[in-house]
């Protein structure tokens, strides 16, 4: 298994006597080549990486938020029709405990 099929998602820490590193980072449109690179570097990556992927858990929440609640509604409107709600009235329920 080859490593485009296991991406790294953020950078590990540099040993210092690394001189040279090259990488592919999904969130930028070019190959990053970087040579002697400072660990205040990695941390500025990993921080974007961090960022970049708290953006798309933001983003698949939203989307999901949206979906369910278009479900709920529909099932809302099938499970609450007025009938019914009526007979639970006259069965002696109480709007408060619907």
């Amino acid at each position: 298994m080859g490593c485009e099929k296991n991406p790294l998602e953020t950078l590990p820490e540099l040993p210092p006597g690394l001189t040279g590193l090259t990488c592919e980072i999904p969130i930028y449109d070019h190959s990053i080549e970087l040579r002697q690179m400072a660990p205040e570097t990695v941390q500025t990556l990993n921080k974007d990486i961090r960022a970049w992927t708290n953006y798309l858990i933001q983003e698949s929440k939203e989307r999901s938020l949206k979906r369910c609640k278009e479900y709920k509604e529909e099932i809302m409107m099938k499970v609450w029709r007025p009938s019914r709600v009526e007979k639970l009235l006259e069965m002696g329920y109480d709007i408060e405990d619907m």
